[in-house]
């Protein structure tokens, strides 16, 4: 008689037991998997990260069809990786048409600036009007009586 309360306690307790270490089990694999998307979601983010910025440029094509060589005008610093991806979009996403950012001596300049007031100020000094633009801070200029 005493075996078989000793037999009914040790069942009665390992219960709960058994319930706990399967969660921890459950928890942990899922700890486990969500480490792995997180992973695969970091990899897209890169990814994503450099696609983005070629629809700052989508559309500009329709207007210097015909053109060679365009100017960039930018008031920002091409030399940090972030801002030379902007200038290598706007190559992508204008080609066949190059886009030269040491001159802004053609018919068409493209201006990428995080000032509004910079642009303004360049167009003013190239004697340019703005033929399209949006909210990203891309504006495509026509200089005025050009050649």
């Amino acid at each position: 008689m005493f075996e078989k309360m000793i037999k009914n306690f040790c069942a009665q307790n390992l219960f709960p037991k058994i319930i706990i270490i399967v969660f921890i089990l459950l928890i942990a694999l899922n700890i486990y998997g969500l480490y792995g998307a997180l992973k695969v979601v970091r990899q897209y983010k890169k990814i994503v990260d450099q696609q983005n910025i070629g629809f700052r440029f989508a559309g500009l094509d329709e207007f210097i069809k015909g053109e060679r060589i365009i100017g960039f005008y930018t008031d920002m610093n091409l030399s940090q990786d972030r801002n030379s991806k902007d200038l290598a979009h706007a190559q992508y996403m204008l080609a066949p048409v190059i886009v030269d950012d040491t001159s802004v001596e053609y018919r068409y300049v493209l201006m990428f600036c995080k000032n509004p007031q910079n642009a303004l100020k360049k167009m003013k000094e190239i004697n340019a009007v703005p033929v399209r633009g949006n909210n990203q801070g891309v504006v495509l200029t026509e200089r005025v009586n050009y050649r």
